[in-house]
C-alpha cells in the first residue's frame, strides 16, 4: 500500500497550531503579531532526516535557520548558535 502524503501547508499546521491549540499554549504556533516568533527556515525540496537509531539526534538536512523567541536558536551553516535559549512550556 503506497503512504499518501499532505499538502505542506497541512503538514506544517500539523506540527505547529494544531499542537498548540491542542496544549493551550497561547501566543504560540502561528505567525501573528504579539505572538512568539518561533520559526523554522528550511528548503522543502532538500528537507530529509538524517537521524538513525546511533545517532537520534543528528539534525535534519534542508534546515536553514531556526528561531526561538525571534533570536537563532540553529543555524545550519554553522550548527547550535544559542544553546539553552527558549524555556520549558507546560500546559
Amino acid at each position: 500500500m503506497a503512504a499518501k502524503s499532505a499538502p505542506l501547508e497541512e503538514v506544517i499546521r500539523r506540527v505547529t497550531s494544531m499542537p498548540a491549540e491542542f496544549f493551550g499554549l497561547r501566543g504560540r504556533g502561528r505567525i501573528r503579531e504579539g505572538y512568539a516568533a518561533d520559526m523554522v527556515l528550511f528548503d522543502p525540496d532538500k528537507l530529509a532526516s538524517r537521524a538513525d537509531f546511533l545517532q537520534p539526534h543528528t539534525p535534519a538536512e534542508g534546515i536553514h535557520t531556526v528561531f526561538v523567541g525571534g533570536e537563532v536558536a540553529y543555524s545550519g551553516e554553522s550548527g547550535c548558535v544559542t544553546p539553552g535559549n527558549g524555556r520549558v512550556l507546560r500546559a
